[in-house]
């Protein structure tokens, strides 16, 4: 899939862009506790840097009882070089989305997550000026 960042721009006030992940990805997925999701991105940018590096690198939302969104930041790939992504799927590494805590989800509340996901958010736009991302 490609992102065209100028087509975008002309209807988004945004420089980060997410893939979302189609509906296979969604649901329950307890079973993927443990392993890891593996992607592949490469981009174009006028820059390796830039404001969307501030931005969670994915972002994951569900639960049953109370709705939760967990973000999980990485090292941004390099420019223009396929990059294999290996996100493992642990507590670990995940943080609370909008929280002043830097602490950790629970295990709990990564659990619940998992049982019930209703989107998995991949950044898609890295660096300053992303103008293809794929």
């Amino acid at each position: 899939m490609l992102l065209d960042a100028l087509v975008i721009r002309q209807t988004l006030l945004s420089d980060t862009f997410y893939w979302r992940l189609p509906e296979q990805f969604l649901g329950d997925k307890l079973t993927a506790y443990g392993g890891s999701m593996t992607y592949v991105i490469t981009y174009y940018a006028l820059a390796d840097s830039g404001p969307s590096d501030l931005e969670p690198h994915i972002i994951m939302g569900g639960g049953h009882l109370k709705k939760l969104t967990i973000y999980m930041n990485k090292p941004s790939p390099a420019i223009g070089i396929r990059s294999e992504m290996i996100i493992h799927m642990r507590e670990d590494n995940w943080k609370y989305h909008n929280s002043v805590s830097e602490h950790s989800v629970s295990r709990r509340d990564f659990m619940s997550v998992l049982s019930n996901i209703d989107y998995i958010l991949i950044k898609a736009s890295y660096g300053y000026g992303v103008q293809q991302s794929r």
